[in-house]
């Protein structure tokens, strides 16, 4: 291929991809404000930045049980690639500003806690993208 066709190319692609990104972006649905409830339920693991507690682990799984005291039970768990085993931790999870049902708190060891955002939920609740922010 000829590099000015090659140019031409990557510049539609980019195109293409801004404009359905955009798209995207519109469609996006972020539910009502219906506090922990909305995630009771067995969610599975499709991509997740590196971290010490899932290093290692396949076919990964979230399982949020809401507790009456409006806290959720959250066991992770995944296969250890190179044992087998399966290995899991629980943790607990809450809302730390009732105003804003979208961000949780996530007690994972007695002292340790980290911050999540719901940034989208599909309208039926069958999936789900969970961000948080990252200090690198």
């Amino acid at each position: 291929m000829h590099k000015p066709n090659l140019l031409l190319c990557i510049i539609l692609l980019t195109c293409a991809l801004t404009m359905t990104s955009c798209s995207l972006l519109k469609s996006f649905f972020i539910p009502e404000p219906t506090g922990l409830k909305a995630y009771e339920g067995k969610w599975y693991v499709i991509a997740a930045l590196p971290n010490r507690f899932e290093e290692g682990l396949v076919c990964s799984t979230s399982v949020y049980k809401y507790n009456e005291d409006g806290t959720l039970t959250v066991t992770n768990s995944g296969t250890d690639k190179s044992t087998g085993k399966v290995k899991s931790f629980t943790a607990k999870a809450w809302l730390p500003d009732k105003k804003s049902p979208e961000k949780f708190r996530v007690q994972i060891f007695f002292t340790m806690t980290r911050d999540f955002n719901l940034v989208y939920m599909s309208k039926d609740n069958a999936f789900a993208i969970i961000g948080s922010e990252s200090k690198h």
